[in-house]
């Protein structure tokens, strides 16, 4: 059921949409997408490394790329699969990719990315390997946003090669819980669930629910089969939703909330799945839903400024390697006439990277308005570039629909990702 909101009224959202998205009414400037390139991720076994060593030692290539004296920086703007190739192009000799089993060197790589773009590092001994190097400046404005979508790409994969080299397996689930605020007896109930999904048999109720719709068992096994996902560590929070713990009640276990002591990408402090149980009188666990976050929250723009929320759009799509296009029935758009006008909200910490964007009507996408004429904006074709929304940002979109539509289900199609950027822990 859709809820219209009053333009005055929607910057409650922002404080209620926990776990979600929500926002305020604020017109984008036009052409404030910022483009990010168009690399892609690439198989883990192809060369990605310079050993741990920087190699400042050796000369500048002829052509005069100074990234030859620390190939690891090659990795801010060229993809794993082909840095072997322009290295080698720009400094005359090949890429020395290291062994499977050298885990800080992979380590060393992603670091170095972060590096090129003056991260400040929390651990000393990068502070110490990249201190010491001269194209190193260390910036207190340093931004997740910063890195292009390639440099993204080899941090996500550079840190999976990483954990494959080091055979990483999820933590054993923790004795105490810090932060849990339920009942002794409900703890066990949800640690032994949690305690069924290590052993690889974890129990599944009828009811079954993915991003609050209704979902099958292999969807939810496809969720729990992502290893380093939802499980329990010391920190988690465990909780009763609404705070009610008697009866017929509902648990929330946060398991992506970060460690305390998380500061930093370099260091994993990410976080953003949740799973819930809904536990009956006779402590019997009859339903469960998992979740992830997933922005932005999409309006439709009515008279006098009146906004009806419809839903989320890029849903799940966490990271530049599960880019996607989905698409969004606008009930509030009611036969469409004339203009259609959408606004897309982002109100979590994260970058929203949305490539291209259109209104389906009985079958045919129609472009933004502001796309006309060969605007050129980021958002107007699917060609990797990008607009990027950052918390509390708004981007305003006009439709013009031809005469005579039948308009029987109007849709919004996105295409894009998002990334998580602060530890933070929000419940839903």
């Amino acid at each position: 059921m859709t809820r219209a909101l009053t333009t005055r009224s929607i910057a409650v959202v922002l404080m209620i949409a926990v776990g979600g998205c929500g926002g305020k009414k604020k017109e984008e400037a036009a052409g404030s997408g910022t483009g990010t390139g168009t690399g892609t991720a690439t198989a883990a076994g192809s060369g990605t490394g310079t050993g741990t060593g920087t190699g400042t030692g050796s000369a500048v290539a002829a052509g005069g790329d100074e990234r030859c004296q620390a190939p690891c920086r090659f990795l801010v703007d060229t993809a794993l699969a082909d840095v072997g190739a322009a290295f080698e192009k720009a400094c005359g000799k090949p890429w020395a990719a290291p062994v499977d089993t050298d885990c800080d060197a992979l380590d060393y790589q992603r670091n170095c990315i972060y590096a090129h773009h003056g991260y400040s590092f929390k651990k000393a001994k990068y502070q110490e390997a990249f201190g010491k190097e001269p194209w190193y400046k260390a910036r207190a404005d340093f931004k997740e946003s910063d890195l292009s979508r390639v440099a993204s790409d080899n941090v996500r994969d550079l840190k999976g090669l990483a954990a494959t080299c080091r055979g990483e397996e999820p933590s054993p689930i923790p004795a105490t819980f810090t932060a849990s605020k339920v009942s002794k007896a409900d703890l066990a109930l949800v640690v032994g669930w949690f305690t069924q999904k290590a052993a690889g048999t974890p129990p599944l109720p009828k009811k079954l629910e993915a991003d609050g719709n209704p979902a099958t068992e292999a969807d939810i096994q496809g969720w729990l089969a992502q290893k380093n996902l939802f499980t329990l560590e010391a920190w988690t929070p465990i909780e009763y939703e609404g705070g009610k713990g008697t009866g017929h009640r509902r648990i929330t276990a946060s398991t992506g909330a970060p460690s305390p002591d998380c500061k930093g990408e370099d260091e994993a402090c990410e976080g953003f799945e949740w799973i819930t149980f809904e536990i009956d009188e006779k402590n019997q666990i009859i339903g469960l839903s998992v979740g992830a976050a997933a922005c932005p929250l999409v309006y439709v723009e009515g008279e006098g400024g009146a906004l009806t929320y419809e839903g989320e759009i890029l849903r799940d799509l966490v990271r530049a390697g599960r880019e996607a296009t989905q698409h969004l029935t606008l009930d509030a758009a009611g036969g469409c006439r004339d203009v259609v006008r959408v606004q897309l909200v982002e109100a979590k910490d994260e970058i929203t990277y949305l490539d291209d964007v259109a209104l389906v009507v009985d079958g045919v996408a129609l472009a933004p308005r502001a796309c006309a004429d060969g605007a050129g904006l980021a958002y107007c074709a699917n060609d990797g570039r990008y607009l990027t929304l950052r918390r509390g940002e708004t981007l305003r979109l006009e439709f013009d629909v031809p005469a005579g539509a039948r308009c029987a289900t109007p849709a919004l199609r996105a295409d894009g990702y998002y990334v998580p950027l602060a530890p933070t822990y929000t419940q839903r």
